[in-house]
């Protein structure tokens, strides 16, 4: 169901869309997306760094090196 479908269902409303209210809705939504994500992200390197996995010199070039 539509962001849109939502609010228009309210009986408060009555069919009587607010679009900012919608638009307002809709970006709060993605908003909590990136954070999921970001946090999802923060938690996973902490737990690299915590484990000793997350080391920096993991990171560098581990191939032969020419003199």
């Amino acid at each position: 169901m539509s962001i849109e479908k939502m609010i228009g269902l309210h009986p408060d409303v009555a069919g009587d869309l607010n679009e900012a209210l919608a638009t307002a809705a809709r970006h709060a939504m993605l908003c909590s997306l990136f954070c999921t994500s970001c946090a999802d992200a923060a938690s996973a390197a902490g737990a690299m760094l915590a484990s000793g996995n997350g080391s920096s010199k993991r990171w560098l070039p581990t191939g032969p090196t020419s003199t």
